[in-house]
């Protein structure tokens, strides 16, 4: 859950500085990565120990995928993507 917030305050970082700004003498899309980084070291801990399981719904997350897609060419067609 904590890894999740500070995957939520670099996004909310990214879009309000940019990505490529460097508000803390880091560039805001490394300081995602690292924050995603993170996050993906939890899942990979909780599949160890078989908390998490390997049956994710590839519909669920391709679906999701399209989703992001289409809001995204809205954005890049409003100026709002870099």
């Amino acid at each position: 859950m904590e890894e999740a917030a500070e995957i939520q305050q670099a996004a909310s970082k990214a879009l309000r500085f940019g990505l490529r700004d460097d508000y803390v003498g880091e560039i805001t899309v490394d300081h995602l990565t690292y924050e995603l980084d993170d996050f993906f070291g939890v899942i990979e801990l909780l599949k160890e120990y078989n908390i998490l399981t390997e049956n994710l719904n590839r519909d669920r997350i391709e679906n999701k995928k399209e989703k992001i897609k289409k809001f995204m060419k809205y954005a890049e067609k409003k100026g709002a993507l870099i």
